[in-house]
């Protein structure tokens, strides 16, 4: 169905929370096995979507963290992740959510403070249902408190209600929120049990503040003619002298080396064509949702029509061509018999003169019939039509039997019908060419006689 979350995207959920080993690979894709046993994925996940380098700088050299860089060895995997997650999300949100509102919390560091003050949350943000226990804090430098207000209908997914026993931590109620969400924020006072709260440091939080989600900066858009733009983005992503600069400035990070200023520049410059890159993605993934059922179902009527169209047409020049070479040959068929009984017949002395040129003439006619046929190329034409209707009938029985198809059969459904026609198109030039290598081997005979 169109709206159910597939295994790749509970899979990337996985992955996200830290479960990638338990992401099952089939043989194919088993060269991925490393990328998803990497450990703390979400750290790359959102640092990669934070402007400039500070959250890299505090999260490798003053919390002593580690990336690991087998997930830039695989950047086209990772880019899929960024997008299952987004698919997930949409979904969940435009599907599943059953609260109008929800209010959630978390604790951060002092760093995203900063772009906070942008009105917006970059990165992929994981809240929890009910306040964090003080163990939690270890891990950070600086701690950041945040109470999070948000409409249902805010893009984010319930991970443990998607998940079930596949989750990592099914004792908590994660609710994860998509990147580039935007939002307001008010100090708020901390409890005094708050204010007890220490972090790797051994320091009390630093501030609290209430975000209200906005709306996200992602607007639902068809980006089928920003194509091009897409692709090039793409490339510049892969690009192995960008990526093996990325490596660079995390090692240099993890050394406690603060890396050379060009290439900081050239990796912040990288990050905001992968994060331009993923709205564009965004975009396109969230009008194909949020249009959901109808632009399935009107992309499916259009394709049955295409089909039917197509195959009509098919079956018309197939009609004629048959035709043709069935005139043909009954045509000659006849003729000779003909030719025959009117030499038969040249040998009574009065009938002579006359059924031998009525002979010559219908012999003359039977011989260029097939020549005609095979110069024209009705033969091979006929065997193509005939092929290409019997081919979307085969398509358009198949279509007709499918129950509710969900957009990814319907693509299926529509590559099959682009190669039908790419093979019948390049069939008819192959037998538009047939005119001239008759012509061309008749001329051939010419010359060796």
């Amino acid at each position: 169905m169109m709206n159910e979350i597939s295994r790749s995207e509970k899979d990337s959920i996985m992955y996200y929370q830290g479960g990638g080993t338990d992401v099952k690979l089939s043989s194919a894709g088993q060269n991925l096995r490393e990328f998803y046993d990497a450990k703390d994925s979400y750290m790359v996940i959102n640092a990669l979507l934070m402007p400039g380098v500070s959250n890299e700088k505090v999260r490798l050299m003053d919390e002593k963290r580690k990336f690991d860089p087998v997930m830039l060895e695989h950047m086209d995997e990772l880019l899929e992740v960024y997008c299952r997650l987004y698919s997930a999300m949409c979904k969940y949100s435009c599907y599943y959510e059953r609260e109008s509102r929800r209010y959630t919390y978390r604790s951060d560091r002092m760093n995203t403070l900063e772009f906070l003050k942008h009105g917006q949350m970059y990165s992929f943000m994981s809240t929890q249902m009910e306040r964090a226990a003080d163990p939690y804090f270890h891990d950070k430098a600086g701690i950041l408190l945040l109470e999070i207000d948000a409409s249902g209908d805010i893009e984010h997914v319930d991970v443990n209600a998607v998940l079930g026993e596949e989750s990592k931590y099914p004792g908590e109620h994660e609710i994860l929120y998509a990147p580039f969400l935007l939002l307001d924020k008010e100090p708020l006072d901390m409890t005094e049990q708050e204010k007890a709260y220490q972090d790797m440091n051994g320091e009390a939080p630093k501030a609290k503040y209430l975000l209200r989600l906005k709306l996200s900066s992602v607007a639902a858009q068809n980006i089928d003619r920003n194509r091009a733009v897409l692709e090039e983005l793409y490339g510049k992503i892969m690009d192995a002298s960008s990526l093996n600069n990325a490596k660079w400035v995390w090692e240099s990070f993890m050394r406690e080396e603060e890396p050379e200023a060009d290439a900081l520049e050239q990796y912040a410059e990288w990050k905001g064509k992968l994060q331009i890159y993923l709205r564009m993605r965004y975009a396109q993934i969230k009008w194909e949702i949020m249009n959901g059922k109808r632009s399935c179902e009107d992309r499916l009527e259009h394709l049955k029509r295409d089909i039917a169209e197509y195959k009509e047409g098919a079956d018309k020049k197939r009609i004629l061509y048959e035709r043709c070479v069935e005139w043909s040959g009954t045509a000659v068929t006849v003729l000779y018999p003909i030719a025959a009984l009117a030499v038969a017949l040249s040998y009574i002395d009065k009938l002579e003169t006359g059924l031998k040129a009525l002979s010559l003439l219908i012999t003359a006619i039977g011989t260029i019939l097939p020549a005609v046929v095979k110069c024209r190329g009705w033969g091979e034409k006929l065997q193509q039509r005939t092929n290409t209707y019997l081919q979307l009938d085969e398509l358009q029985m198949d279509l007709a039997y499918e129950e509710n198809p969900d957009r990814e059969a319907v693509n299926q459904y529509v590559s099959r019908f682009k190669e039908i026609v790419r093979a019948d198109n390049r069939k008819g030039l192959e037998n538009a060419g047939i005119p001239a290598k008759y012509l061309e081997s008749i001329s051939s005979e010419k010359e060796k006689q």
